[in-house]
């Protein structure tokens, strides 16, 4: 299934000051505050761009209605949701996808949904810019999400099929696929047929070197399908593909796709579901490591793997990538994005306090990036300030039931800023604390 994907661009801003934060509204209805001017100039790009990431056959998606109509944003962000769905419904019950993994693709739409309409209820308190900014993040995370999904899964019922019977598991390799891929063409349907068996996959690298970094029309090689391939594969054959494939002389990992991202990007993308987690990750990142990966290197979004990580709210593929910067490897600590913030400032600007610390116990720097020059203290004292969105940053941190008192975040919050501050006396510019 061809697609066309946009990455929608994330850079951090530094959140809004209390003094343009009002009291956060219940559930949308009809009398509830408009939303103001300008809250949806950045929207219809935004959806533009999710709408380009999905595969042709999703429904168009129509014009947004009036800025001022809250209950009409609403509906019309529940009708791109439902489009989806629809459309992931109708394939599987053609055989496009298997039932394990429509179940899963449901649970992450509905999930994103409950997001994006929380934050358009409780659009009164936050500022028009970062309203759109957070819807921008949220989609743009769905987005990925999805493409690495729609990819993964439409190769899944045919390697769950051919194993069901067994008559695929061990297929001895085709002499006419082997010449056209000496003839450096592959697609997507020989990537799944050899990344689904680590046997196979073994056989070809020994028949074929060099075949690890054949690319198909996007421009992935087999890393960068295996940086995804919990969408269609159980943890031990993703572990045992990964290995072969990590052990394979020739393997590139620096080589991009045609969205500039490396295997190390997606990977680190998709690191929420475990089975990339603890069977892909381990094996990419050890093997870039050893020779000698540019972690300084951005992907078209502006982002270094670890800042990926990072955006993407992943603690695992984070802590992988610290245990290399200790072992002495420059995993990019406090390499600057393209919109000029280092990963630190980064996990500020999504409110993850927890990953800030980690940064911080790796020893990043408190020094400001190049976005308004101002120093990661400045920006956990505006968030600090936001009460508004203490409690949506404990339902995002794993605090979904809300059980975590909005004082117990401003305490951890507080012990961080103490840390920051400190930190920041010592090795800042004065008029960069302003």
């Amino acid at each position: 299934m061809a697609s066309t994907s946009i990455i929608v661009t994330r850079s951090p801003s530094p959140p809004p000051s209390a003094a343009n934060v009002g009291t956060p509204r219940g559930p949308a209805s009809s009398e509830a505050k408009a939303l103001s001017p300008g809250k949806l100039d950045d929207l219809s790009c935004v959806i533009t761009s999710f709408e380009n990431a999905l595969p042709p056959g999703v429904a168009k998606v129509n014009d947004p209605p009036p800025r001022k109509d809250t209950l009409g944003i609403l509906q019309w962000l529940s009708g791109i949701f439902d489009s989806i769905r629809r459309y992931i419904r109708r394939e599987a019950a053609v055989g496009t996808y298997p039932q394990t993994a429509v179940a899963q693709a449901t649970a992450r739409i509905d999930e994103a949904q409950a997001a994006v309409s929380d934050c358009v209820r409780q659009h009164a308190a936050v500022s028009d810019r970062h309203f759109g900014q957070r819807i921008a993040s949220l989609f743009a995370d769905l987005a990925s999400w999805l493409r690495h999904w729609f990819n993964g899964a439409s190769g899944a019922s045919q390697t769950r099929g051919a194993a069901r019977d067994g008559s695929d598991t061990v297929q001895v390799l085709n002499a006419q696929d082997v010449a056209r891929w000496k003839a450096g063409k592959i697609d997507r349907d020989d990537m799944f047929g050899l990344a689904r068996d680590a046997r196979r996959l073994r056989a070809a690298l020994q028949r074929m070197p060099g075949i690890e970094n054949l690319r198909d029309d996007q421009g992935n090689t087999l890393a960068h399908l295996l940086g995804g391939c919990g969408a269609f594969l159980a943890p031990d054959d993703a572990k045992a593909v990964c290995n072969v494939l990590a052990a394979a002389p020739g393997l590139d990992l620096s080589i991009t796709n045609a969205r500039g991202e490396t295997p190390l990007h997606i990977a680190v993308a998709c690191a929420s579901d475990p089975v990339n987690t603890h069977a892909v990750l381990p094996a990419l990142i050890e093997r870039a490591a050893e020779d000698g990966f540019d972690f300084h290197r951005h992907d078209d979004s502006g982002l270094t793997v670890l800042q990926r990580a990072v955006m993407d709210a992943s603690p695992d593929a984070i802590d992988l990538l610290l245990a290399q910067h200790a072992k002495g490897v420059d995993v990019g600590l406090d390499v600057l994005s393209r919109s000029g913030g280092t990963a630190l400032c980064h996990a500020l600007s999504v409110y993850r306090l927890d990953i800030a610390r980690k940064l911080l116990d790796a020893g990043a720097s408190a020094r400001p990036g190049q976005i308004d020059n101002l120093a990661p203290a400045v920006w956990l004292r505006r968030m600090m300030d936001v009460t508004g969105w203490q409690q949506w940053q404990l339902r995002t941190a794993g605090d979904k039931d809300g059980e975590l008192a909005a004082a117990e975040f401003a305490k951890e919050g507080k012990a961080l800023l103490s840390r920051l501050d400190a930190m920041s006396r010592r090795d800042i510019p004065a008029y960069a604390l302003k």
